[in-house]
């Protein structure tokens, strides 16, 4: 698909939503074909793409613990 973008002559890649816009391998291609990728870079697709094991990946954070309210 990059060779198909890069012949037509384009100069960037608006992956949409879905398959491709989550495809950190296809990000890269575009990107390193020298097209603007308009979407996450490559290793934030790669880091946070990965819906199996999100919550490993991200910061962790401690929240604040609230009142039981009285009713």
């Amino acid at each position: 698909m990059v060779g198909a973008v890069v012949r037509a002559g384009c100069a960037a890649v608006h992956p949409g939503h879905g398959l491709l816009a989550e495809n950190a391998d296809f990000a890269q291609s575009c990107t390193g074909a020298g097209l603007t990728w308009v979407g996450p870079s490559p290793k934030v697709l790669r880091t946070l793409g990965d819906k199996t094991a999100p919550e490993c990946r991200r910061p962790r954070c401690s929240p604040r613990a609230v009142a039981p309210l009285d009713e």
